[in-house]
């Protein structure tokens, strides 16, 4: 899960909060709604994810170093 879509949806989650809220209740839809395009693995992924952690805790998970 790192295409450019992943990487621009993470930049987006990293600067606004209110996007962060509502992927936090409906990730994949949300990610839909505002326009990327994830593959159904990304997808997957993406609805896997425990988004109620912190922010903190999700900004570690996006380190792509």
């Amino acid at each position: 899960m790192a295409s450019q879509q992943v990487e621009a949806l993470i930049a987006r989650w990293m600067e606004d909060k209110a996007f962060r809220d509502r992927m936090r209740s409906a990730p994949v839809q949300t990610a839909q709604e505002e326009g990327f395009v994830l593959d159904d693995e990304e997808q997957r992924a993406l609805a896997a994810l425990d988004l109620n952690q912190s922010d903190d805790e999700l900004a570690g998970m996006a380190n792509f170093a």
